[in-house]
């Protein structure tokens, strides 16, 4: 998200952040936060990776998945 401070402990917005922002804006893209459960495609993706392409309870949707937040927080989360 960028949010990092300079040496003043002020806001530094870092320049890869400011030109995502300008790229979303000059395309007119969705700037909008997934759904509580996270992106679909991304998620079905996950569960090949962990469970394998073959899996047969993969195949018939058996295995259920969310999205979460990085790290520790997601692991809380799960938990």
């Amino acid at each position: 998200m960028g949010a990092y401070r300079c040496d003043k402990g002020k806001p530094y917005i870092l320049e890869c952040v400011k030109r995502a922002e300008q790229l979303i804006l000059e395309r007119n893209m969705d700037h909008e936060y997934a759904g509580i459960q996270g992106i679909d495609s991304y998620i079905k993706k996950c569960l090949v990776l962990a469970y394998g392409e073959n899996n047969k309870a993969v195949k018939e949707n058996r295995i259920a998945g969310a999205q979460s937040i990085s790290g520790t927080g997601s692991l809380r989360l799960g938990f």
